[in-house]
């Protein structure tokens, strides 16, 4: 049979580490399975006049099936670190919490804080991504290092969090409802 990790017995920085990789997984996992309907939600977001067949036939026309998962690499680069550390922002105030606290206000206030520093990450991750798939269904295989640095030079750093403000008002309810019901 397969031996189980008994997750009680390791110290602190080896739970730490598999939280950590449990995370990354997930957040990768989820991500990536959604990036080619994600990919198509963007381009009838963008203003697109087309259908959804029709801008599935354009998205597969300019690079085949791979272009669906364009953006994938900065994505990846946004999860491993915005994921796991999400879950371990949240996890340490925990257990510091009081039963005689009123969590009702305090566990949710730890949601909004988590989620302060996963769109901390993940915008301007998102950012890179959109446009990464705007550009390549148009035919431009633009490097995401390039695009970065082309967005920077041109319209600065505001470029990557000009969402930012959106992003976190929209993930509040759900990083504060998740660490309330966990």
């Amino acid at each position: 049979g397969r031996k189980r990790l008994n997750y009680s017995f390791l110290d602190s920085y080896d739970r730490y580490f598999y939280s950590y990789a449990a995370g990354s997984m997930a957040g990768l996992s989820e991500h990536l399975s959604m990036l080619p309907l994600d990919n198509v939600k963007t381009h009838c977001q963008a203003g697109s006049h087309l259908s959804l067949f029709q801008i599935m036939k354009n998205i597969y026309k300019a690079g085949g099936l791979s272009n669906f998962y364009s953006g994938s690499s900065v994505l990846a680069m946004g999860c491993i670190p915005a994921m796991p550390s999400t879950s371990q922002f949240t996890s340490i105030p925990k257990p510091t919490l009081d039963a005689r606290d009123n969590k009702i206000t305090k566990i949710p206030l730890v949601g909004v804080a988590s989620s302060l520093f996963h769109d901390l990450v993940m915008t301007p991750t998102e950012v890179l991504k959109q446009r990464l798939q705007l550009l390549r269904s148009q035919g431009n295989w633009l490097h995401t290092k390039d695009l970065a640095r082309s967005m920077y030079k041109n319209e600065g750093l505001v470029s990557f969090y000009r969402s930012f403000g959106v992003n976190y008002m929209m993930n509040i309810p759900f990083g504060s409802m998740i660490i309330f019901f966990n």
